[in-house]
């Protein structure tokens, strides 16, 4: 027997040997071995409780999925699929923000021959806790005629907590309140928002890894009526002695308010006290409108609350009008009587007013006169009386003398002068 192993060792040797080579090849002409791609295999993530223990929260940066390149028998390629692979990423490895991806496959026969990540990138963050008061946010156009406030989110504060880099990028959460869909026959409207939080430019931002202690918040709201009324400017108290107000000037001249339906037709216009005790130069001030809103009105437009305005006061000056007695019409003289007064006599009437109200007068607008009604012969002093002018004040009304004789004592005297 011993012979019969040991005879020809080599030809049995070279003989072993070439019917591996033999099997090898026909296996592989018959079961070749093919390379095989599985995309985006998701990478399971252990022990991640580690870092929640400390307070910490984590980002996946990249390697949350590979790609595995792996060689495979052509009779399993169609069946191998991202099942049979086991990828994991174990935080109980974690160092420098690096996490080891492992890879191992429950099927025999097959080689990872590279994947496109060996380790899963991380951004450790601390977890915080914030507080934000939640704003409204009206979108669309109300029906004309409309509007709505008071409005009142609930809860009014919600707390956020995640991670502090993507906390510290909300600059405030809102919600968006559609006040197309009001109803005019309500007077009250109620809806559930979701909040949104917004960054410092504007732009929104992901809720994804933070906590919101409330993700429906309830709106409420009153809906009113609205009603374009006038701005009426009055002045209060007199100016310095001898000054008048000459011009009221303001903006705006009207106002967009709100309230119920009682309140709205009951207010016809809103008028604004200005005093100006003791003013000589003009007055400028800024006023809020909301200050002289009735009870149960509001300005529609808060941010245009405020009323420019402009009083500008004037001093008064003092202008002569004189007159010839030609100028002036004698009444109520009684008969057989007339009046003599020397030639040449002038009168000076004193007027007193604003420049602009003096120069519309003329002398004939006034029809000076003077009144002789019981007056008999001898010589008077009288005063010199005017139209009333609204506009100006009379200084001092001017006097003039003259003579009251009988005309039969004129007569004789002209007949004794002729002789």
């Amino acid at each position: 027997m011993k012979k019969l192993l040991t005879e020809n060792i080599g030809i049995k040797v070279l003989s072993l040997l070439l019917a591996v080579v033999v099997w090898a090849i026909i296996i592989n002409v018959n079961d070749p071995l093919q390379t095989k791609t599985l995309y985006n295999v998701e990478v399971k993530l252990l022990n991640t409780g580690n870092i929640e223990d400390q307070d910490r929260v984590y980002e996946v940066l990249e390697g949350s999925s590979v790609d595995i390149r792996a060689s495979v028998r052509r009779n399993m390629y169609n069946s191998l699929t991202a099942s049979d692979f086991t990828v994991t990423a174990d935080f109980a490895e974690l160092y420098n923000n690096l996490v080891p991806i492992k890879i191992s496959c429950a099927k025999t026969g097959v080689e990872i021959i590279s994947q496109s990540y060996n380790f899963v990138k991380v951004l450790l963050d601390d977890v915080v806790t914030r507080q934000f008061f939640i704003k409204i946010d009206q979108e669309g156009t109300a029906p004309e005629g409309f509007v709505i406030s008071e409005i009142q989110p609930t809860p009014s504060v919600i707390q956020i907590t995640g991670a502090k880099t993507k906390l510290d990028q909300i600059d405030s959460v809102h919600c968006r309140l559609n006040v197309s869909s009001i109803d005019e026959s309500e007077s009250m409207m109620g809806v559930v928002l979701r909040p949104e939080l917004q960054a410092a430019d504007g732009s929104y931002l992901s809720k994804d890894g933070l906590y919101l202690s409330s993700d429906r918040i309830s709106i409420s709201a009153t809906v009113q009526q609205t009603k374009i009324i006038p701005i009426q400017v009055q002045t209060t108290g007199t100016p310095a002695d001898g000054y008048e107000i000459v011009d009221v000037s303001y903006d705006p001249v009207e106002v967009e308010v709100a309230g119920s339906e009682e309140k709205i037709d009951a207010i016809s216009g809103l008028t604004v006290e200005v005093p100006v005790d003791g003013a000589k130069d003009i007055v400028e001030k800024i006023l809020n409108l909301s200050d002289y809103v009735p009870e149960g009105i509001r300005l529609v437009n808060a941010d245009k609350a405020s009323l420019n305005v402009r009083i500008v006061p004037e001093k008064k000056i003092a202008r002569d009008f004189t007159m010839t007695i030609d100028q002036l019409t004698f009444e109520n003289l009684g008969p057989d009587l007339e009046y003599k007064t020397e030639s040449g006599t002038t009168v000076v009437l004193t007027l007193y007013g604003l420049k602009e109200n003096l120069g519309k007068i003329n002398t004939s607008d006034l029809h000076p006169r003077v009144n002789l009604e019981g007056l008999g012969e001898g010589t008077h002093t009288l005063e010199v009386q005017i139209d009333e002018v609204k506009t100006v004040a009379v200084e001092k009304l001017p006097e003039i003398t003259l003579t009251i004789v009988s005309v039969a004592e004129t007569e004789s005297e002209s007949t004794e002068e002729g002789n």
